[in-house]
């Protein structure tokens, strides 16, 4: 069981690592007005909770929220409530999706909106944001989803190789 959480943590760390390449050097060759923030941290935290309980899936989200929330200036509680509140949403609906590409594509899209609509609200809320809702939807919402669609076989395909490795293990402790 240690070794199963010691590789989710190593997950969900390599993807916060290829998070803040991306970030770094995809906003270089954008246009100014438009943001593209790289959540596959988000989209593998969203693989890890088809296998895990709803109290380890909202542990796991408000642990990763903490930590966005400890590594971004001045936006304590804001991720670790809408990472939070986002996956307690999910898993009411993620019982009737199955395990496809493209449903973890359609889960992936639903969860990053509603994430990205939790965050509108809650930095109105706590930051005194003056930014319309349209314009954070249109200038930030849609390239994050966007881009992260384009990018989501990454967490899928590192998700997979972990996941047969865990398999692979628990396998040969069987055997023996």
């Amino acid at each position: 069981m240690r070794k199963i959480r010691f590789l989710h943590f190593v997950y969900l760390s390599a993807l916060l690592v290829l998070d803040s390449f991306l970030n770094v050097f995809v906003n270089e060759f954008l246009s100014s007005k438009i943001l593209f923030i790289s959540n596959l941290h988000f989209l593998g935290l969203i693989l890890l909770t088809q296998n895990d309980s709803k109290l380890e899936s909202v542990i796991k989200a408000f642990l990763l929220g903490l930590w966005m929330d400890l590594t971004h200036v001045s936006t304590f509680p804001v991720f670790m409530i809408a990472y939070t509140g986002t996956i307690i949403i999910l898993r009411w609906w993620d019982r009737h999706i199955g395990s496809s590409t493209f449903e973890y594509v359609l889960i992936g899209v639903v969860g990053l909106f509603i994430k990205e609509v939790a965050l509108y609200i809650l930095i109105v809320l706590t930051k005194n944001l003056q930014t319309s809702f349209m314009s954070f939807l249109a200038f930030r919402t849609f390239w994050v989803i966007l881009g992260n669609v384009i990018l989501c076989v990454i967490p899928l395909k590192l998700y997979q190789k972990m996941h047969s490795s865990i398999l692979k293990q628990a396998q040969n402790i069987y055997v023996r």
